[in-house]
Protein backbone atom coordinates (compact mmCIF):
# COMPACT_ATOMS: atom_id res chain seq x y z
CA UNK A 1 0.00 0.00 0.00
CA UNK A 2 2.81 2.43 0.86
CA UNK A 3 4.49 1.72 -2.49
CA UNK A 4 1.26 2.40 -4.38
CA UNK A 5 0.77 5.70 -2.54
CA UNK A 6 4.28 6.80 -3.50
CA UNK A 7 3.65 5.79 -7.12
CA UNK A 8 0.46 7.85 -7.19
CA UNK A 9 2.20 10.92 -5.77
CA UNK A 10 5.25 10.72 -8.05
CA UNK A 11 3.17 9.88 -11.15
CA UNK A 12 0.78 12.79 -10.62
CA UNK A 13 3.56 15.30 -10.00
CA UNK A 14 5.65 14.06 -12.94
CA UNK A 15 2.67 14.14 -15.31
CA UNK A 16 1.90 17.70 -14.24
CA UNK A 17 5.52 18.79 -14.79
CA UNK A 18 5.71 17.17 -18.23
CA UNK A 19 2.38 18.67 -19.32
CA UNK A 20 3.59 22.10 -18.20
CA UNK A 21 6.91 21.59 -19.99
CA UNK A 22 4.96 20.98 -23.21
CA UNK A 23 2.96 24.13 -22.45
CA UNK A 24 -0.32 22.22 -22.61
CA UNK A 25 -3.60 23.79 -21.60
CA UNK A 26 -5.02 22.58 -18.22
CA UNK A 27 -1.98 20.42 -17.34
CA UNK A 28 -3.66 19.41 -14.09
CA UNK A 29 -5.80 16.97 -16.12
CA UNK A 30 -2.66 14.93 -16.85
CA UNK A 31 -2.03 14.64 -13.10
CA UNK A 32 -5.62 13.47 -12.50
CA UNK A 33 -5.37 10.86 -15.23
CA UNK A 34 -2.05 9.66 -13.79
CA UNK A 35 -3.65 9.23 -10.36
CA UNK A 36 -6.47 7.17 -11.86
CA UNK A 37 -4.07 5.06 -13.90
CA UNK A 38 -1.92 3.66 -11.07
CA UNK A 39 -3.39 0.20 -10.55
CA UNK A 40 -2.54 -2.82 -8.41
CA UNK A 41 -0.87 -4.86 -11.18
CA UNK A 42 0.85 -4.34 -14.53
CA UNK A 43 -1.84 -6.26 -16.38
CA UNK A 44 -4.64 -4.14 -14.98
CA UNK A 45 -2.66 -0.93 -15.61
CA UNK A 46 -2.06 -1.77 -19.27
CA UNK A 47 -5.68 -2.76 -19.81
CA UNK A 48 -6.95 0.38 -18.09
CA UNK A 49 -4.63 2.62 -20.12
CA UNK A 50 -5.74 1.18 -23.45
CA UNK A 51 -9.38 1.60 -22.39
CA UNK A 52 -8.79 5.20 -21.30
CA UNK A 53 -7.12 6.09 -24.60
CA UNK A 54 -10.02 4.54 -26.53
CA UNK A 55 -12.52 6.29 -24.27
CA UNK A 56 -10.78 9.63 -24.79
CA UNK A 57 -10.84 9.28 -28.59
CA UNK A 58 -14.50 8.34 -28.48
CA UNK A 59 -15.38 11.20 -26.11
CA UNK A 60 -13.58 13.84 -28.18
CA UNK A 61 -15.16 12.54 -31.37
CA UNK A 62 -18.70 12.48 -29.92
CA UNK A 63 -18.21 15.81 -28.15
CA UNK A 64 -16.82 17.42 -31.27
CA UNK A 65 -19.74 16.27 -33.42
CA UNK A 66 -22.35 17.32 -30.83
CA UNK A 67 -20.80 20.76 -30.25
CA UNK A 68 -20.37 21.32 -33.97
CA UNK A 69 -24.04 20.61 -34.60
CA UNK A 70 -25.72 22.03 -31.48
CA UNK A 71 -23.23 24.62 -30.27
CA UNK A 72 -21.68 25.11 -26.83
CA UNK A 73 -24.60 25.49 -24.45
CA UNK A 74 -25.65 23.35 -21.48
CA UNK A 75 -28.16 21.40 -23.56
CA UNK A 76 -25.37 20.36 -25.94
CA UNK A 77 -23.33 19.02 -23.06
CA UNK A 78 -26.36 17.01 -21.92
CA UNK A 79 -26.73 15.57 -25.44
CA UNK A 80 -23.04 14.62 -25.37
CA UNK A 81 -23.52 12.74 -22.09
CA UNK A 82 -26.64 11.04 -23.44
CA UNK A 83 -24.73 9.82 -26.49
CA UNK A 84 -21.28 9.13 -25.07
CA UNK A 85 -21.89 7.29 -21.81
CA UNK A 86 -24.07 4.48 -23.28
CA UNK A 87 -21.55 4.05 -26.11
CA UNK A 88 -18.67 3.81 -23.63
CA UNK A 89 -20.44 1.04 -21.70
CA UNK A 90 -21.36 -0.82 -24.89
CA UNK A 91 -17.73 -0.69 -26.05
CA UNK A 92 -16.53 -1.65 -22.52
CA UNK A 93 -14.40 1.48 -22.04
CA UNK A 94 -16.48 2.87 -19.18
CA UNK A 95 -13.36 3.11 -17.01
CA UNK A 96 -12.44 6.20 -19.03
CA UNK A 97 -15.79 7.99 -18.82
CA UNK A 98 -14.84 10.41 -16.03
CA UNK A 99 -11.39 11.58 -17.25
CA UNK A 100 -12.56 11.68 -20.88
CA UNK A 101 -15.53 13.84 -19.95
CA UNK A 102 -13.12 16.23 -18.22
CA UNK A 103 -11.34 16.58 -21.56
CA UNK A 104 -14.62 17.27 -23.35
CA UNK A 105 -15.43 19.93 -20.75
CA UNK A 106 -12.22 21.66 -21.86
CA UNK A 107 -13.66 21.86 -25.40
CA UNK A 108 -16.96 23.07 -24.00
CA UNK A 109 -15.38 25.81 -21.87
CA UNK A 110 -13.02 26.90 -24.68
CA UNK A 111 -16.05 27.29 -26.98
CA UNK A 112 -14.03 26.14 -29.99
CA UNK A 113 -13.13 23.06 -32.00
CA UNK A 114 -9.57 23.26 -33.30
CA UNK A 115 -7.01 20.64 -34.24
CA UNK A 116 -4.51 21.99 -31.70
CA UNK A 117 -7.09 21.70 -28.92
CA UNK A 118 -7.83 18.08 -29.80
CA UNK A 119 -4.09 17.33 -29.83
CA UNK A 120 -3.75 19.05 -26.46
CA UNK A 121 -6.42 16.81 -24.91
CA UNK A 122 -4.96 13.60 -26.35
CA UNK A 123 -1.50 14.57 -25.12
CA UNK A 124 -2.90 15.07 -21.63
CA UNK A 125 -4.30 11.51 -21.67
CA UNK A 126 -1.13 10.05 -23.14
CA UNK A 127 1.16 11.81 -20.68
CA UNK A 128 -0.98 10.99 -17.64
CA UNK A 129 -1.46 7.31 -18.50
CA UNK A 130 2.07 6.88 -19.85
CA UNK A 131 3.76 8.28 -16.76
CA UNK A 132 1.56 6.11 -14.53
CA UNK A 133 2.54 2.98 -16.46
CA UNK A 134 6.21 3.94 -16.31
CA UNK A 135 6.23 4.31 -12.52
CA UNK A 136 3.87 1.38 -12.07
CA UNK A 137 6.12 -0.94 -14.08
CA UNK A 138 8.08 -1.90 -11.00
CA UNK A 139 6.09 -4.38 -8.97
CA UNK A 140 7.36 -6.34 -5.98
CA UNK A 141 7.61 -10.09 -6.45
CA UNK A 142 5.40 -12.36 -4.38
CA UNK A 143 7.63 -15.38 -5.02
CA UNK A 144 8.86 -15.55 -1.41
CA UNK A 145 5.31 -15.32 -0.12
CA UNK A 146 4.26 -18.16 -2.42
CA UNK A 147 7.16 -20.35 -1.27
CA UNK A 148 6.46 -19.62 2.40
CA UNK A 149 2.74 -20.32 2.14
CA UNK A 150 3.45 -23.53 0.21
CA UNK A 151 5.61 -24.75 3.07
CA UNK A 152 2.97 -23.71 5.62
CA UNK A 153 0.27 -25.61 3.75
CA UNK A 154 2.40 -28.73 3.52
CA UNK A 155 3.17 -28.50 7.23
CA UNK A 156 -0.50 -28.19 8.17
CA UNK A 157 -1.57 -31.00 5.85
CA UNK A 158 1.15 -33.18 7.31
CA UNK A 159 -0.18 -32.33 10.76
CA UNK A 160 -3.69 -33.40 9.71
CA UNK A 161 -2.45 -36.73 8.35
CA UNK A 162 -0.44 -37.42 11.50
CA UNK A 163 -3.52 -36.59 13.61
CA UNK A 164 -5.44 -39.14 11.57
CA UNK A 165 -2.67 -41.68 12.03
CA UNK A 166 -2.70 -41.09 15.77
CA UNK A 167 -6.47 -41.34 15.86
CA UNK A 168 -6.31 -44.74 14.15
CA UNK A 169 -3.59 -46.02 16.46
CA UNK A 170 -5.52 -44.99 19.57
CA UNK A 171 -8.85 -46.14 18.21
CA UNK A 172 -11.01 -43.48 19.83
CA UNK A 173 -11.36 -39.74 20.09
CA UNK A 174 -12.53 -37.09 17.66
CA UNK A 175 -10.77 -35.37 14.80
CA UNK A 176 -10.22 -31.65 15.10
CA UNK A 177 -11.20 -29.65 11.98
CA UNK A 178 -9.41 -26.46 13.01
CA UNK A 179 -6.20 -27.37 11.20
CA UNK A 180 -8.10 -28.11 7.99
CA UNK A 181 -9.78 -24.71 8.25
CA UNK A 182 -6.34 -23.09 8.52
CA UNK A 183 -5.25 -24.99 5.40
CA UNK A 184 -8.28 -23.68 3.48
CA UNK A 185 -7.50 -20.11 4.54
CA UNK A 186 -3.86 -20.53 3.49
CA UNK A 187 -4.98 -21.86 0.11
CA UNK A 188 -7.20 -18.82 -0.37
CA UNK A 189 -4.27 -16.52 0.40
CA UNK A 190 -2.04 -18.52 -1.93
CA UNK A 191 -4.50 -18.07 -4.80
CA UNK A 192 -4.34 -14.28 -4.35
CA UNK A 193 -0.53 -14.24 -4.26
CA UNK A 194 -0.36 -16.34 -7.43
CA UNK A 195 -2.85 -14.02 -9.14
CA UNK A 196 -0.78 -10.94 -8.26
CA UNK A 197 2.41 -12.66 -9.39
CA UNK A 198 0.85 -13.76 -12.67
CA UNK A 199 -0.34 -10.25 -13.48
CA UNK A 200 3.03 -8.69 -12.70
CA UNK A 201 5.68 -11.26 -13.60
CA UNK A 202 4.90 -13.53 -16.52
CA UNK A 203 7.15 -16.54 -15.84
CA UNK A 204 6.93 -20.31 -16.35
CA UNK A 205 6.53 -20.75 -12.60
CA UNK A 206 3.02 -19.29 -12.62
CA UNK A 207 1.35 -22.29 -14.28
CA UNK A 208 3.17 -24.63 -11.91
CA UNK A 209 2.06 -22.60 -8.88
CA UNK A 210 -1.56 -22.48 -10.05
CA UNK A 211 -1.68 -26.23 -10.62
CA UNK A 212 0.18 -26.96 -7.38
CA UNK A 213 -2.31 -25.11 -5.19
CA UNK A 214 -5.20 -26.55 -7.20
CA UNK A 215 -3.86 -30.01 -6.39
CA UNK A 216 -3.61 -29.10 -2.69
CA UNK A 217 -7.19 -27.78 -2.76
CA UNK A 218 -8.43 -31.09 -4.14
CA UNK A 219 -6.42 -32.96 -1.52
CA UNK A 220 -7.90 -30.79 1.23
CA UNK A 221 -11.42 -31.71 0.11
CA UNK A 222 -10.47 -35.38 0.42
CA UNK A 223 -8.99 -34.79 3.87
CA UNK A 224 -12.31 -33.29 4.97
CA UNK A 225 -14.14 -36.38 3.72
CA UNK A 226 -11.67 -38.72 5.41
CA UNK A 227 -11.92 -36.76 8.67
CA UNK A 228 -15.70 -37.30 8.72
CA UNK A 229 -15.33 -41.01 7.94
CA UNK A 230 -12.66 -41.45 10.61
CA UNK A 231 -14.94 -40.02 13.27
CA UNK A 232 -17.30 -42.92 12.60
CA UNK A 233 -14.58 -45.55 12.21
CA UNK A 234 -14.15 -48.01 15.08
CA UNK A 235 -12.26 -51.21 14.53
CA UNK A 236 -9.84 -52.92 16.85
CA UNK A 237 -7.16 -55.15 15.38
CA UNK A 238 -4.32 -55.16 12.89
CA UNK A 239 -6.29 -53.17 10.28
CA UNK A 240 -6.21 -50.10 12.50
CA UNK A 241 -2.44 -50.36 12.97
CA UNK A 242 -1.81 -50.95 9.25
CA UNK A 243 -4.04 -48.06 8.25
CA UNK A 244 -2.43 -45.82 10.87
CA UNK A 245 1.00 -46.58 9.44
CA UNK A 246 -0.22 -45.82 5.92
CA UNK A 247 -1.47 -42.38 6.95
CA UNK A 248 1.87 -41.75 8.66
CA UNK A 249 3.80 -42.70 5.50
CA UNK A 250 1.58 -40.41 3.45
CA UNK A 251 2.40 -37.54 5.81
CA UNK A 252 6.12 -38.26 5.49
CA UNK A 253 5.93 -38.22 1.67
CA UNK A 254 3.85 -35.06 1.39
CA UNK A 255 6.76 -32.78 0.41
CA UNK A 256 6.56 -30.88 -2.88
CA UNK A 257 9.36 -32.75 -4.66
CA UNK A 258 8.35 -36.23 -3.46
CA UNK A 259 6.74 -38.19 -6.31
CA UNK A 260 4.80 -40.45 -3.87
CA UNK A 261 4.48 -43.08 -6.64
CA UNK A 262 5.71 -45.91 -4.41
CA UNK A 263 2.99 -45.10 -1.90
CA UNK A 264 0.32 -45.80 -4.51
CA UNK A 265 1.68 -49.34 -4.96
CA UNK A 266 1.66 -49.91 -1.20
CA UNK A 267 -1.95 -48.74 -0.83
CA UNK A 268 -3.01 -50.90 -3.76
CA UNK A 269 -1.23 -53.89 -2.19
CA UNK A 270 -3.08 -53.24 1.07
CA UNK A 271 -6.41 -53.08 -0.77
CA UNK A 272 -5.64 -56.37 -2.48
CA UNK A 273 -4.71 -57.90 0.87
CA UNK A 274 -8.05 -56.95 2.37
CA UNK A 275 -9.90 -58.20 -0.72
CA UNK A 276 -8.39 -61.65 -0.27
CA UNK A 277 -9.48 -61.91 3.35
CA UNK A 278 -12.56 -63.99 4.24
CA UNK A 279 -15.89 -62.30 3.68
CA UNK A 280 -17.46 -60.63 6.73
CA UNK A 281 -19.89 -62.80 8.63
CA UNK A 282 -22.03 -60.12 10.29
CA UNK A 283 -23.61 -56.85 9.28
CA UNK A 284 -21.31 -55.00 11.69
CA UNK A 285 -18.20 -56.59 10.17
CA UNK A 286 -19.51 -55.75 6.69
CA UNK A 287 -20.00 -52.08 7.60
CA UNK A 288 -16.54 -51.89 9.13
CA UNK A 289 -14.98 -53.50 6.07
CA UNK A 290 -16.81 -51.00 3.85
CA UNK A 291 -15.51 -48.10 5.95
CA UNK A 292 -12.01 -49.50 5.72
CA UNK A 293 -12.17 -49.77 1.94
CA UNK A 294 -13.57 -46.26 1.66
CA UNK A 295 -10.75 -44.80 3.75
CA UNK A 296 -8.15 -46.62 1.69
CA UNK A 297 -9.75 -45.56 -1.60
CA UNK A 298 -9.87 -41.94 -0.46
CA UNK A 299 -6.27 -42.15 0.68
CA UNK A 300 -5.28 -43.60 -2.68
CA UNK A 301 -7.09 -40.76 -4.49
CA UNK A 302 -5.30 -38.30 -2.19
CA UNK A 303 -1.88 -39.69 -3.14
CA UNK A 304 -2.85 -40.11 -6.80
CA UNK A 305 -3.55 -36.38 -7.06
CA UNK A 306 0.06 -35.71 -6.04
CA UNK A 307 1.43 -38.38 -8.41
CA UNK A 308 -0.55 -37.01 -11.37
CA UNK A 309 0.52 -33.45 -10.58
CA UNK A 310 4.18 -34.38 -10.34
CA UNK A 311 4.14 -36.34 -13.59
CA UNK A 312 2.33 -33.58 -15.47
CA UNK A 313 4.03 -30.50 -14.06
CA UNK A 314 6.65 -31.36 -11.46
CA UNK A 315 9.07 -33.38 -13.61
CA UNK A 316 9.56 -30.64 -16.23
CA UNK A 317 9.46 -27.86 -13.65
CA UNK A 318 12.24 -29.29 -11.49
CA UNK A 319 14.30 -30.20 -14.56
CA UNK A 320 14.14 -26.56 -15.69
CA UNK A 321 15.13 -25.36 -12.23
CA UNK A 322 18.04 -27.79 -12.10
CA UNK A 323 19.18 -26.75 -15.56
CA UNK A 324 18.94 -23.09 -14.54
CA UNK A 325 21.00 -23.70 -11.39
CA UNK A 326 23.66 -25.57 -13.37
CA UNK A 327 23.79 -22.78 -15.94
CA UNK A 328 24.22 -20.20 -13.18
CA UNK A 329 27.03 -22.18 -11.58
CA UNK A 330 28.88 -22.61 -14.90
CA UNK A 331 28.73 -18.86 -15.52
Amino acid sequence: MKLKIMKVIVSAFSALMIAQAFNLSTPSAAAIIAILSVMDTKKISLAATSQRLAAALLALFVGGIVFWIFGFDAMSFGIYLLCYIPMAYILKVEIGVAPSTVLVIHLWTQQQLTFSLFVNEMLLVTIGAGVAILFNWYMPSYREHIIDIREEIESKMREVLLKMSGFLSVGNGKNDGEVLQIVKEKLKAAREYVRLESENHLTSEITYDEQYFEMRRDQTKLLEIMAVNLNEFRWDGEEMAILSEMFKQTAEQLAEQNTASQLIDEIEAMLEHFRERPLPQTRREFEKRAQLYQLLRDLKRFVQLKVDFYQTYGVHYFKRKEKSRNSTKSN
